[in-house]
């Protein structure tokens, strides 16, 4: 019966560490995904605005305003919560 147990046991590391490995390769590829739409948005924005800057401008102008506006509105601080 301990023999059972102990092979239960190595079982179940094998795959928490299978899993481990799992979330590793997961995070990396999220990770060069992140990075390729950054760089791929990038080259997009920069032939925009050398195609039409009124409206890479107007662009920019959208976006910064929606980040500001999340970062004041979207998120609550830890300090006002109390």
């Amino acid at each position: 019966m301990e023999c059972v147990l102990l092979w239960l046991d190595d079982l179940d590391d094998l795959v928490s560490s299978a899993r481990m490995l799992a979330e590793r390769v997961r995070n990396t590829i999220i990770a060069l995904l992140a990075l390729a739409g950054t760089v791929s948005a990038a080259a997009l924005g920069a032939v925009l605005a050398m195609s039409s800057p009124p409206l890479a401008l107007t662009l920019v102008c959208l976006l910064t305003v929606s980040y500001l506006y999340r970062g004041t509105v979207g998120q609550q601080t830890s300090l006002a919560r109390h």
